[in-house]
């Protein structure tokens, strides 16, 4: 059985539940004397979901270990909650041996995070969900292992989130090339050869935003079972690190262009090497000093992600509060960010349509005088959507409102009552396109409710 009451207990309630309940406990202890039958010698175990019922109703008595599966951290909770659960469990039913059935993260290559958040999908988020539960599960004596879910992206035909109907939990891509958070657990795990691993396969082509003079640092990890390693930056020593829990990070002050990285030591006196190309963009925090023949400044509106679509190969940047000779958001007190798990259909770029900004008051961009070509992206997020039994602890709100707006570029109004919902349909990618005069007031896109909320997933603008 695995999680057996998760669509019982959602689905059913009163007597129906409770019988429910008593035709799986009769069910898997008849399962249980079988197995005892024809093999007295192997250990039977039970996967839970996470819900402490499995105890109280019975289910943590029938087998020989228990199996929880845990997403603290993921689908709910945070991280440090799976250490909490785990010692509550030995604590309260201290003869039930656990393993750790199901832990896992989701991550998309389009994305990436310097700030990463539970849910978001980065890449760095999934990196820091298993660096967290593997050191739990080991330390914890009274946990007999764990199993990560899953080795590989995979199909699952119900599943929306930011890649519809793929689980991209695995630890490697749905074509077998490794993920560089495998080689964490090659690190920790292979003792016969030298691993060292500069994850930067999955993010290779950088994006930063440069506030002053030509560097922007960002980190860069390395995976490795060496006892210390060197980074190199286009031959340069950025220094020496003794890895923590198999990884060390360097911050690496990139300008634009190419740059070559190389990671080096020493195991069991053998020189060991990786190296890796990684190509850098970086965009200026002042907008009178870009280069808008080049530049198309994309934000990421109410996330905290870089994405960088396949089909344009355009980053879109995450989102910030506007600052004087900059741009960002202009934020009324109810301003909030939103997300949805939910597929966005009529586009490739899920993930830039799942995440906006309600409540908006406007964003203001300092560029400097020219025509402009403002793209501004939409999707409803607020019709009805189908829960799905996979969610282990959240469920959606339905806040349905036919929510409309107007749409105001430097003042003047260009989009009088817009409603995507009303003329699009809830969960559908929507793209409106401007071109606009500025002068040297810069450019301030504005929004006004009209009924509901005003809300946006992405603005987009460049110099004609």
């Amino acid at each position: 059985m695995n999680e057996i009451l998760l669509y019982t207990q959602r689905t059913y309630t009163g007597v129906e539940l409770e019988q429910g309940v008593e035709r799986a406990l009769q069910l898997a202890q008849r399962l249980e004397r079988v197995l005892k039958e024809e093999d007295p010698f192997r250990s039977s175990v039970m996967a839970f979901h996470g819900s402490n019922s499995y105890n109280t109703l019975g289910f943590g008595s029938i087998t020989d270990a228990v199996g929880w599966n845990l997403y603290r951290g993921w689908y709910g909770n945070s991280l440090d909650a799976l250490g909490t659960f785990l010692d509550d469990q030995h604590k309260n039913y201290p003869d039930n041996p656990i393993i750790v059935s199901e832990y896992g993260a989701g991550s998309d290559r389009r994305i990436h995070s310097l700030n990463t958040r539970r849910f978001d999908f980065s890449i760095e988020y999934q990196q820091e969900f298993i660096e967290h539960y593997v050191p739990v599960i080991e330390e914890k004596e009274f946990v007999l292992g764990g199993a990560y879910w899953n080795f590989i992206d995979f199909s699952s035909a119900k599943r929306d989130e930011s890649m519809p109907r793929i689980n991209n939990k695995g630890l490697v891509y749905a074509n077998r090339t490794p993920k560089d958070v495998y080689y964490y657990f090659k690190s920790l795990w292979r003792k016969d050869v030298p691993v060292l691993r500069l994850a930067t396969r999955d993010w290779d082509q950088r994006v930063g935003i440069l506030e002053g003079g030509m560097e922007v640092k960002q980190p860069v990890k390395v995976y490795t079972n060496l006892p210390e390693v060197e980074l190199f930056l286009n031959g340069h020593s950025l220094g020496k690190q003794k890895p923590e829990n198999q990884t060390a990070v360097f911050e690496v002050p990139f300008t634009h262009g190419e740059h070559s990285l190389r990671v080096s030591g020493v195991y069991k006196e053998h020189y060991v090497e990786d190296a890796h190309r990684v190509l850098f963009s970086s965009v200026p925090s002042q907008l009178k000093a870009a280069n808008w023949e080049e530049l198309e400044l994309a934000i990421n509106v109410g996330s905290n992600c870089f994405f960088t679509s396949t089909e344009s190969h355009l980053t879109w940047l995450p989102d910030q509060p506007y600052s004087a000779g900059s741009w960002g958001y202009l934020s009324g007190e109810e301003t909030v960010e939103d997300v949805t798990k939910a597929q966005i259909h009529l586009t490739v770029d899920n993930p830039l349509y799942q995440t906006l900004m309600k409540d908006l008051l406007g964003y203001r961009f300092d560029v400097p005088q020219g025509r402009y070509e403002v793209e501004l992206l939409f999707a409803d997020i607020y019709g009805e959507s189908n829960d799905l039994a996979y969610l282990l602890s959240e469920k959606e709100e339905d806040t349905s409102t036919a929510h409309s707006f107007n749409v105001l570029m430097n003042g003047a109004m260009v989009e009088p009552q817009f409603s995507p919902a009303l003329e699009f349909g809830s969960f559908m990618a929507v793209k409106k396109r401007y071109l606009v005069e500025v002068g040297d007031e810069g450019l301030t896109v504005g929004f006004e409710a009209q009924q509901g909320s005003a809300f946006l997933n992405g603005i987009k603008i460049r110099k004609l």
